[in-house]
């Protein structure tokens, strides 16, 4: 009997570090039918090319909803505070998707498509939809409009090219968030949201704008 125990304690660290360590039999991206699925409004036939409708609102909705998913989980332990990073990361690039949609679907914006691969910026990208979309803040009020012109630049001060939520340092070596100590995440999440909800919004304008104007080319 001691035999056999011994024999299972000295295999157990043995099965440990193969759960622990990577082997040549295992994979990361793995077919099943539960998985989770890329094409999840299904808009592509079997065997087609995968439709690129709705993908950029795809991508935007899946960041912000993991920030949502990590805000909600973080009950305030000390231990929790690393996951500040992602949060931003997530949020950040949730709102960079969403502008460069805008540029790319206003008139003209095809001419953007190499710009808008090497810019980062919030705020570049914000000044570029409003250049070639002057009716985007004919929907609201002024008050709300620099309200989110305010929130977008608030957050492109600390994150600028989305490389201070990612890393540490910058590419000269200084430290970067210095000019945060705390960040309130419900705040956070309510002001992401608003920007989105008016962004969203902006798009649905510009639609509007579109379907009118193709209906006037069209008498």
């Amino acid at each position: 009997m001691n035999s056999d125990n011994e024999k299972r304690n000295q295999e157990s660290p043995e099965r440990e570090m193969a759960e622990w360590l990577p082997t040549q039999r295992d994979n990361l991206f793995v077919s099943s039918d539960g998985g989770a699925c890329l094409d999840p409004l299904g808009l592509t036939s079997m065997g087609e090319k995968r439709s690129s409708i709705g993908r950029w609102q795809l991508y935007a909705g899946g960041f912000l909803q993991a920030a949502d998913r990590l805000v909600h989980g973080c009950r305030g332990m000390p231990y929790e505070d690393a996951l500040i990073y992602p949060i931003l990361n997530l949020y950040r690039h949730h709102l960079e998707l969403e502008l460069k949609y805008l540029v790319r679907y206003c008139k003209g914006g095809e001419r953007f498509r190499d710009w808008l691969t090497k810019t980062h910026s919030l705020m570049e990208l914000w000044n570029c939809m409003t250049q070639i979309y002057p009716r985007f803040g004919t929907w609201t009020s002024a008050e709300s409009t620099e309200g989110c012109h305010r929130l977008l630049s608030e957050f492109d001060q600390h994150d600028r090219n989305s490389q201070s939520s990612r890393y540490p340092e910058d590419k000269h070596g200084k430290q970067t968030l210095l000019a945060l100590e705390t960040v309130d995440l419900q705040i956070l999440k309510l002001g992401v949201h608003k920007i989105s909800h008016y962004l969203s919004a902006v798009v649905e304008q510009l639609a509007e704008d579109r379907d009118w104007e193709e209906e006037v080319n069209s008498w």
